[in-house]
């Protein structure tokens, strides 16, 4: 097991009931949060439709909130931001 894998699961190992996708998806929130879905995906390397499903059921969880929005600098669109509850 590498350092960073041992890091990101002992940051999410208190969470119960939390599956491999979502641990990854809160790691990043809880590391580099407040963040958007969109950064979440740039950080994982995966694309944004597999990230925004799991940043959903870690909010049904209450695991994280919503702290704010942001404007995005490529569309200039509005942009939630994320971050541990």
């Amino acid at each position: 097991m590498t350092s960073s894998t041992a890091t990101r699961n002992e940051a999410f190992a208190h969470v119960p009931d939390i599956g491999t996708r979502q641990g990854e998806v809160y790691f990043i929130i809880e590391t580099f949060g407040p963040i958007t879905d969109k950064d979440i995906a740039r950080r994982l390397d995966h694309t944004i439709n597999t990230i925004t499903p799991r940043r959903g059921e870690l909010l049904a969880q209450g695991l994280i909130r919503q702290h704010g929005t942001t404007v995005d600098p490529d569309t200039g669109r509005s942009a939630a931001t994320w971050e541990r509850a």
